[in-house]
């Protein structure tokens, strides 16, 4: 009797042992299965559903599709869109894929307005498509139109009128959003930059009315909150200045600068924050002696001093040349008298 026992208990045992093993191994196939089925999906995702054609393929798109998920995800505004939109300004496919690597930064998004001729189709170069650029085309001639262009398609909350050829600094974007935040009251800020020459002074200060003296209003340092000087008041650059043109080839972001300080008196703060590194001059420091860029400057002086315009024109003509300063009088007083006796002509 006692053997007969111990026979039956080791039946069960053997028994129990065997339905464990074959469990174990079940458990074992699902897991291998799972496993194989998670390293393939992500080749299946970047591919767009083309099948792996081998498992260190498989591999090596789970690493990338992994490494886009671990970056942070981007700031909103309150509307779901980035809170700065950097709106660069260019021109043919060739200048379009010359700009810089532009720095990933959180809550920064990137607009490219090209303008082209009839029946061309830019596209954005390797390094430039990402999911934070977007490329707007426009058919078209003159800076101030693809600035306009540009801010007809802009989604930021702020908007930073930008350019083809600068180095744009990822601490000095995240600081641009930071300054409007701290400043809920203002419309719009100007910044500075590095290069030839810094652009602004070393101390923050309110510029709502009027620029310090020497400090002059240069396109890529300007900052607008979109919702009030875009959206409400349909500010746009005058189109009868600005590079591209056959005359008045300069002067578009002073004359956008008075007319918010002036017409709209909206609130504005220059902050000492350099935002990009421009490499060489800017046009008007290598054109301040061209006629058109003269012609511009004294049309600029006639809005901004209608009283005082004429002296201060022969001033700066002296200072720009003492030797014969006759030459750029005569060119400023061609824009000047084009402002008060043909305003029409000029978007006066």
């Amino acid at each position: 009797m006692k053997a007969k026992n111990v026979n039956k208990r080791n039946i069960k045992l053997s028994a129990s042992r065997n339905r464990e093993k074959r469990g174990s191994l079940a458990l074992g196939d699902k897991a291998a299965d799972s496993s194989s089925e998670a390293m393939v999906r992500p080749n299946v995702s970047t591919s767009k559903g083309k099948t792996a054609s081998a498992v260190s393929n498989a591999k090596q798109s789970s690493a990338k599709s992994s490494a886009k998920s671990a970056a942070p995800a981007a700031k909103t505004g309150a509307n779901g869109q980035p809170k700065l939109e950097v709106l660069i300004c260019t021109r043919t496919q060739t200048r379009l894929n010359q700009i810089r690597e532009l720095p990933r930064v959180d809550g920064v998004a990137y607009l490219i307005s090209c303008q082209v001729g009839p029946q061309q189709t830019p596209s954005l170069p390797e390094h430039l498509d990402r999911d934070d650029v977007r490329l707007s085309v426009i058919n078209s001639m003159g800076l101030s139109l693809n600035r306009n262009n540009a801010f007809d398609n802009a989604i930021g909350e702020i908007c930073l009128i930008g350019d083809d050829d600068l180095d744009y600094d990822a601490e000095g974007l995240a600081k641009v959003i930071e300054s409007f935040d701290a400043h809920p009251e203002i419309d719009f800020a100007m910044f500075r930059h590095k290069g030839y020459a810094r652009s602004g002074p070393d101390k923050e200060y309110n510029c709502s009315r009027a620029f310090k003296r020497n400090h002059h209003a240069i396109s890529f340092d300007i900052a607008v909150r979109k919702s009030t000087i875009i959206d409400k008041h349909k500010m746009r650059f005058n189109p009868n200045f600005g590079v591209g043109l056959y005359d008045f080839t300069a002067g578009e972001e002073s004359l956008f600068c008075l007319e918010m300080q002036r017409k709209w008196k909206v609130k504005g703060r220059y902050f000492p924050i350099d935002i990009c590194t421009h490499p060489t001059m800017t046009t008007a420091e290598k054109a301040a002696l061209d006629p058109k860029v003269l012609h511009a400057e004294g049309a600029f002086i006639a809005r901004c001093w209608p009283i005082t315009g004429l002296l201060r024109i022969f001033l700066k003509a002296y200072r720009l040349d003492k030797i014969n300063p006759f030459t750029p009088a005569r060119h400023m007083l061609y824009g000047w008298r084009k402002a008060v006796f043909q305003p029409s002509s000029l978007g006066f």
